[in-house]
């Protein structure tokens, strides 16, 4: 694999192991993060909820007790006069303080007036609270009514869940005794239950009543529990909050669904896979500009030096260069390259010299071997010669060269005796090698014959 091959693959794994890294941190991290900040969201919904209801609770409080500290309700419930009843008891005195429930309770637990009107119609309504002529022995209040203590709650009806609370009378100025109590309350219509989501500034839903047999309904059951913490469900398009709200006995109710919007993970979903493929696409375009770049910096100029020096292993010229005008690494790698290729192309002139000087020095021992077996035979001869001169009777040379200086006529005699002689003297060659004693046999031979 080639070197642009792995670093291509090498910034291509980076790359994917970066936008991967993003869309797990975007996925398990951030995501979790904003469908946490909606459930927290909407848990703060369903407080404000919670809120209102009470704060819907607190208002009927404040009428209550406005009306039982008042002296005329006081005479009222000494008297029974028709004239307090006539002005202040009506329909519009009800619609008024937005109640659907008014009842006047004496001190033994009997309603002495009560009033239902739907909320609806405006028209009479009769609900089983007062079916009976007073207050079950057993019901909650009672104790207040024994000790002057005002109270709130939710009340279970026929009709509904009834908002209601309860306030001693009194004489006007907050002193007793107790002459009984006042009861107002408002039932939960959808209409009270969209005011209580408007004041909250979210929507809620009214899902679940306690039925007549006391139970609530199978779907609640567990989810709405008194005390339990809210039940928390998350569908595609919203949030679901669901929380129990418990009458005047401590048993629960009816239950409250806050319904959150999921514009927050819708855009954090929107938003993160924006930023994924921004990623991406800054990924790629920042790969192809590595690309580039590492092409005309790095990739480009080795692979021309891994060229040049593929062509300089595989074939003899010497005398080609790159000249890579660069202050990097990479020039550096080149110039010495250059460099260590001038030096082999010396060696190998220095080499070839050396291998001429050497063939002529072969070919000069040669002839000089051959001249010298020319020679040995003509150093043989010289030696002989200089043997034979050694040897040779120097006194009868002298006496003949004397002879032939004095032109002697009898000359020839004298030649032929000093041959004589010489030939007479042979036994003082016989010291002498074969060589020169055949020579000198020749040399006797010729003498006697002449």
């Amino acid at each position: 694999m080639k070197i642009r091959t792995k670093v291509v693959v090498l910034l291509s794994v980076v790359f994917v192991t970066l936008a991967l890294v993003e869309w797990g941190v975007g996925r398990m991290l951030l995501l979790p993060r904003f469908e946490q900040i909606e459930t927290d969201n909407a848990r703060t919904a369903m407080k404000r909820i919670d809120y209102g209801v009470y704060q819907a609770l607190g208002e009927l409080q404040v009428s209550a007790n406005d009306w039982g500290n008042w002296a005329d309700t006081y005479r009222f419930m000494r008297d029974r006069n028709g004239d307090y009843a006539r002005e202040n008891l009506s329909l519009t005195a009800m619609r008024q303080l937005h109640l659907t429930v008014l009842a006047f309770v004496d001190v033994q637990g009997r309603f002495i007036w009560s009033q239902s009107v739907d909320p609806v119609s405006g028209k009479p309504l009769a609900l089983d609270l007062f079916a009976s002529p007073a207050m079950a022995a057993d019901f909650p209040w009672q104790e207040n009514l024994r000790h002057e203590r005002s109270g709130q709650g939710l009340i279970a009806t026929d009709h509904g869940v009834l908002l209601a609370a309860e306030s001693p009378v009194l004489d006007g100025f907050a002193h007793g005794p107790s002459r009984g109590m006042v009861v107002m309350g408002r039932l939960v219509t959808d209409a009270e239950v969209a005011a209580l989501g408007s004041r909250a500034q979210t929507q809620v839903a009214l899902v679940g009543v306690r039925g007549p047999d006391g139970r609530m309904p199978p779907g609640l059951v567990g989810r709405a529990a008194p005390g339990a913490d809210d039940a928390v469900a998350i569908t595609e398009a919203t949030t679901q909050v669901l929380r129990a709200f418990t009458d005047v006995y401590g048993r629960p109710l009816m239950a409250l669904r806050v319904d959150v919007p999921r514009t927050i993970t819708v855009r954090a979903h929107s938003t993160v896979n924006y930023s994924l493929a921004f990623t991406v696409g800054a990924a790629v375009v920042v790969l192809l500009m590595m690309l580039v770049g590492l092409e005309r910096a790095v990739l480009g100029p080795l692979a021309k030096v891994t060229r040049h020096a593929v062509a300089i292993g595989a074939g003899d010229d010497l005398t080609t260069r790159l000249d890579l005008k660069r202050s990097d690494e990479i020039g550096a790698l080149a110039a010495e390259f250059d460099r260590m290729v001038e030096q082999v192309a010396e060696s190998r002139r220095q080499l070839v010299d050396h291998s001429f000087e050497a063939g002529m020095a072969e070919f000069s021992r040669g002839v000089l071997h051959n001249i010298g077996n020319a020679m040995t035979p003509l150093g043989v001869r010289l030696a002989e010669l200089q043997h034979r001169l050694r040897a040779a009777p120097v006194a009868d040379v002298k006496r003949a060269l004397a002879e032939h200086a004095t032109s002697s006529p009898h000359a020839a005699r004298t030649w032929r005796s000093s041959c004589c002689s010489r030939a007479a003297n042979w036994q003082r060659l016989s010291a002498m090698p074969p060589v020169m004693r055949r020579s000198w046999r020749g040399r006797r031979e010729r003498c006697r014959t002449r």
